[in-house]
Order: structure tokens, then C-alpha cells, then sequence
């Protein structure tokens, strides 16, 4: 994701409520494993406009990219906090709570 995008990225995420910002990344996580989502239908009233659903969706991937490859797997949660100290903390959170799941994905994406 382009990094000019970030701020406006974040600024629609944070609108959302934190129920469907929850799941927003486990739908991103799912569409990172290969499954079909419908993020447009599913998203559009949500987000406002079907704009930013596709770059919030890479931002997040990014994000989980990210902060595996500046953690490990017995890292703390205040690590992933402090690498991820731009977003909101419920995303953080988020992605903390699911990173055996992505380390397990992640690294089959790259051996497959």
C-alpha cells in the first residue's frame, strides 16, 4: 500500500464501530488464506462507499506482514502495540490474537 494512503486509511477504519472493525480482519485474514469474500456487498453501507474497502483490506495485510516480521511468536502484547503503535489498539489487538493463525498462513503462502 502506498504510504500516502495510510492516513486516510486509518481515518476509515477508525469510523467504523469495533464490532465490524473485527470483522473486517478476520475477513481480510480469511481472504489472506485464499477464500472468497465479498467485501464490496458486505462492506459498502459500512465503510459509506466501496472506496476504501479494498485499501483498508491491503492495509491490514500489510499490517499483519508487518508486524510478524518484527516479531516472533512468543512476543508480548505490548511488543505488537509498540510496532503497531499508529493504529488503533483494537487492531492491534486483533491481530495479536490471531498471529499463530498468520504465521501458519503466511508461511505456506511462501512455500507454496
Amino acid at each position: 500500500m502506498a504510504t500516502y494512503q495510510a492516513p486516510e486509511v486509518q481515518a476509515t477504519l477508525t469510523k467504523l464501530e469495533e464490532t465490524d472493525l473485527l470483522e473486517f480482519v478476520d475477513d481480510s485474514i480469511k481472504y489472506l488464506k485464499g477464500m472468497q469474500v465479498p467485501f464490496l456487498s458486505k462492506y459498502r453501507d459500512r465503510f459509506g462507499s466501496a472506496l476504501w474497502i479494498v485499501p483498508c483490506r491491503e492495509y491490514i495485510i500489510d499490517l499483519c506482514q508487518r508486524t510478524l516480521r518484527h516479531t516472533t511468536v512468543t512476543s508480548p502484547l505490548d511488543q505488537f502495540k509498540q510496532d503497531l503503535a499508529d493504529v488503533p489498539e483494537v487492531l492491534s489487538v486483533a491481530i495479536f490474537a490471531r498471529r499463530q493463525e498468520l504465521v501458519k498462513c503466511l508461511t505456506q503462502l511462501v512455500f507454496t
